[in-house]
């Protein structure tokens, strides 16, 4: 006797794809014939969305988590015990902390008297974030750590693409610096430089400022 092999079942998909009349349209008989690989690419999309939800979902709770943390660390009151903590908390925070970390950090240091390495932190800071406050933040760091001359190349670096709003505010800052680090020509420089922008509120004590730099200076 032969054998007879029993029948393997078709599937649902390969049922409907030997009912369709070669009388359909070619765009939909195309459909039917490729209906497998259409069913695996939504169910692959549906598998990619489903993955980004969770994604999300779970960077959500690591940032809400993360801000939690971060303000239990701001209520340590000693400086320095802070600063510390804080720094290993921004080497690892989520991108979005990191900005809010650091400063944090370069305030705790500057509480805690470590102006120069506060400085530093200052300029690690994302300028695009904050613009020109990071320069600021590294120079009156620098400038309470004693170091006018550096600070005074700091504030000198920010003063070409820095915005008008903010050139009396740096020339102030430019002539402080220079007068402390012995610097007379820089300081009148930026004295003068204040004088021709001065919109007449203090020019006097500007001119008072530039007459006994000048005065002060030694005879040639």
């Amino acid at each position: 006797m032969t054998e007879k092999t029993a029948a393997q079942p078709q599937s649902p998909l390969d049922t409907l794809g030997a009912e369709v009349e070669e009388s359909l349209h070619p765009a939909l008989q195309w459909i039917v014939s490729h209906i497998k690989l259409i069913v695996g690419v939504v169910a692959v999309l549906l598998l990619l969305v489903g993955s980004l939800a969770a994604y999300r979902a779970v960077s959500a709770s690591r940032l809400a988590q993360s801000r939690a943390e971060m303000a239990a660390l701001l209520a340590e009151a000693d400086p320095a015990k802070r600063a510390e903590a804080l720094a290993a908390f921004a080497a690892a925070a989520p991108e979005s902390l990191r900005t809010a970390a650091s400063l944090e950090l370069a305030a705790s240091l500057s509480a805690a008297g470590r102006h120069e390495e506060a400085a530093a932190v200052w300029a690690r800071v994302n300028a695009t974030d904050l613009g020109s406050v990071p320069g600021f933040g590294q120079a009156a760091e620098l400038s309470r750590a004693g170091k006018h001359a550096e600070a005074l190349a700091v504030l000198q670096g920010m003063r070409q693409n820095l915005p008008k709003a903010y050139q009396m505010l740096l020339l102030e800052r430019l002539a402080y610096e220079a007068e402390q680090a012995g610097d007379a020509a820089a300081a009148i420089a930026a004295w003068e430089a204040m004088l021709a922008e001065n919109q007449g509120g203090s020019s006097a004590f500007v001119s008072a400022k530039i007459k006994a730099l000048r005065a002060a200076q030694p005879a040639s």
